[in-house]
């Protein structure tokens, strides 16, 4: 007589607890992943910006402004070679594609403590250098996607340039991207993965760096 060769149900029971055990490790492991892969950009692109503008201010006492490109990319969109990216210094390189859009606001104070303008470099506009909350996005439906409001309350400086600070400058870089794909509340408004750094002077003018600070980076 032949015997019949398989497993019993608590074997297969162990089974697959060791196989729960196994994903329960390995699932963080790969959603942390997941999240290093997809911000690993915008670490890399706001630093080439931080480096652009500290020469900037090193060479021309003030910060430039410049948006790059014009919309929050669905999937990507080319970095375009515009005349304010262009006095920045091209800090990411024209053709490039990116999955956010990089920008950079600025401002400055006069010798009295004063705010003053900060012309834009693309048709004589001025400016205090004050940032939206919502962005201009390429999404199929149209619509436009929270930046980097809340982060960016979180230094108090980079709205306006203070007052009473003498020849103080700062200027606010961000990265921002649609990677969630999901709507806010509210039509055509949809929620924003973002990055944001602060970099200012010092009392003695000299350039410091803030952290980037990060909103709604998820899995």
């Amino acid at each position: 007589m032949s015997k019949k060769y398989g497993f019993t149900l608590v074997e297969l029971m162990v089974a697959l607890v060791i196989i729960g055990i196994l994903a329960a490790l390995a699932v963080p492991t790969y959603n942390a992943y997941v999240r290093r892969a997809r911000t690993a950009e915008a670490y890399v692109g706001i630093d080439a910006m931080t480096k652009a503008q500290i020469k900037n201010y090193i060479n021309n006492k003030r910060f430039q402004q410049a948006t790059n490109p014009s919309r929050v990319p669905y999937t990507k969109l080319a970095i375009n070679d515009n005349t304010p990216w262009t006095n920045m210094g091209k800090p990411i390189a024209p053709g490039v594609m990116t999955t956010f859009e990089y920008e950079a606001r600025a401002g400055k104070n006069d010798g009295s403590g004063a705010p003053i303008l900060v012309n834009d470099y693309t048709n004589g506009n001025t400016q205090l250098g004050n940032f939206s909350s919502w962005a201009l996005m390429e999404n199929p439906n149209g619509g436009f996607c929270g930046e980097v409001t809340n982060v960016a309350n979180q230094t108090n400086t980079i709205m306006e340039s203070p007052l009473g600070k003498p020849f103080y400058a700062w200027t606010l870089i961000t990265a921002t991207a649609d990677i969630k794909k999901a709507p806010d509340s509210g039509a055509g408004r949809y929620v924003c993965t973002a990055f944001a750094r602060l970099v200012d002077t010092d009392s003695n003018g000299k350039v410091r760096t803030g952290p980037i600070m990060s909103k709604n980076v998820g899995e």
